[in-house]
């Protein structure tokens, strides 16, 4: 697990639903429904429905992988997870970050690793 974070903004939030540390946080403060959605930063720690929770907006933050990733851009996936990055699907897939990690370096399934975080600009 990849430790290292530079969080250059956090700010609790108040979540609408349960939130997972080291996941992506929706625009409407949940977890993310689908894959690609847009992103409003990372959970750093677990909260409860109303409760706040400290999140990373702007910088790096560390991520649990849904799938094998390398370095480049990361998308969500359903879980808030970070996976690859690919064009297209019903919300034209929203690059949520890029993983930072030693080039072919793989993150599995569960593994956590830093990703700079690209909120959703729209």
């Amino acid at each position: 697990m990849s430790a290292q974070y530079n969080a250059i903004l956090t700010r609790s939030i108040i979540a609408n639903g349960p939130l997972i540390a080291r996941r992506f946080i929706g625009l409407d403060y949940a977890l993310p429904s689908i894959v690609g959605a847009g992103v409003l930063g990372v959970a750093l720690t677990d909260a409860a429905d109303g409760e706040l929770c400290p999140a990373v907006l702007i910088g790096t933050a560390p991520v649990e992988m849904g799938g094998d990733v390398v370095t480049g851009q990361v998308m969500t996936d359903a879980e808030g997870r970070a996976i690859l990055w690919q064009p297209g699907g019903p919300t034209d897939n929203f690059a949520a970050g890029v993983a930072l990690m030693r080039r072919g370096v793989l993150g599995p399934l569960g593994s956590v690793h830093e990703v700079l975080i690209r909120p959703d600009r729209n």
